[in-house]
């Protein structure tokens, strides 16, 4: 059904959809959001009446309708069959009415006694990341039980090729910390990152008393 622009704006079945909450037009974030969003419509000359159609899937589309796809919101200029958008263009049929967001975060505590071959510590699988410039980083903080024991982190992104960290111990109970971020492109779809752990063998006790992953978009 076609509706205004404030109307569809200020309907909460969009921000459900978009912010994953509740829309509330006491909210700041939420009012600004709606401030937003009609002046991209107004500089994007939309000005007749729009259809919400709610996630993109394959189909006809006619110009006006208003889609969300991989975390962004896109309106159609033209009747179309296209998808908004493709790697990092989007697509000519349509324009962009707000950017693709994306965080992922997971905290792991207290992983004991880890064995001096790799072993799992924490994972994030995201199957819907849209395209773009993300940022992942981890933090982990844990003790060694002897001087001179040795511990490794790795990471990896995306299956790829792992980034490994080795720590030592100076005093017997030390406790060793790492923390690493890089930024790498991301084309729509599964986005995985993963950290493992071990202790060199001969060691003693390696036990992580946290860990944690975190994939944001940057751009």
């Amino acid at each position: 059904m076609a509706r205004e622009i404030q109307d569809i704006l200020n309907n909460a079945e969009i921000f459900n959809l978009v912010f994953e909450n509740t829309y509330d037009p006491t909210s700041d974030f939420q009012a600004t959001t709606v401030k937003y969003v009609t002046e991209r419509l107004t500089d994007l000359n939309i000005t007749s009446k729009i259809s919400w159609q709610g996630t993109w899937s394959a189909g006809d589309y006619s110009e006006n309708d208003l889609v969300i796809h991989l975390g962004g919101v896109y309106i159609a200029v033209t009747d179309t069959s296209n998808i908004p958008v493709t790697v990092h263009t989007v697509n000519p049929d349509w324009s962009e009415v707000i950017k693709p967001s994306f965080y992922e975060y997971t905290n792991v505590t207290e992983v004991l006694n880890i064995p001096s071959t790799w072993s799992s510590v924490a994972s994030i699988v995201e199957t819907d990341a849209p395209a773009g410039v993300y940022r992942v980083g981890f933090e982990a903080s844990g003790s060694l039980e002897n001087i001179n024991d040795q511990a490794l982190i790795r990471l990896r992104i995306n299956a790829g090729e792992w980034i490994e960290f080795r720590e030592s111990a100076l005093v017997a109970g030390d406790t060793v910390n790492w923390f690493y971020a890089y930024t790498f492109t991301q084309i729509p779809g599964t986005v995985t990152a993963e950290i493992e752990a071990m202790k060199v063998a001969g060691g003693g006790i390696f036990d992580l008393s946290y860990a944690n992953i975190i994939i944001d978009k940057k751009l």
